[in-house]
């Protein structure tokens, strides 16, 4: 299986996730899960770009849950 993975970092240097989405090449395996709480230093770019799209709910995920 092939794995494309998809992120999104609040920083210049990818220091601070945001988001992580790993999709099969086909599309039927995906997991998308956001960091809860999401970092406090955005980029202005992040602010106004990345976190408007972001859903929240049963996807924000603290780091430990993230990290099992």
């Amino acid at each position: 299986m092939i794995l494309f993975l998809d992120t999104e970092f609040a920083d210049s240097d990818g220091d601070e996730l945001v988001s992580l989405a790993p999709v099969s090449q086909d599309a039927r395996h995906v997991f998308y899960a956001e960091r809860n709480p999401l970092p406090v230093d955005a980029t202005p770019f992040v602010q106004q770009h990345v976190d408007p799209l972001l859903s929240g709910g049963n996807n924000a995920m603290d780091d430990q849950t993230l990290m099992r």
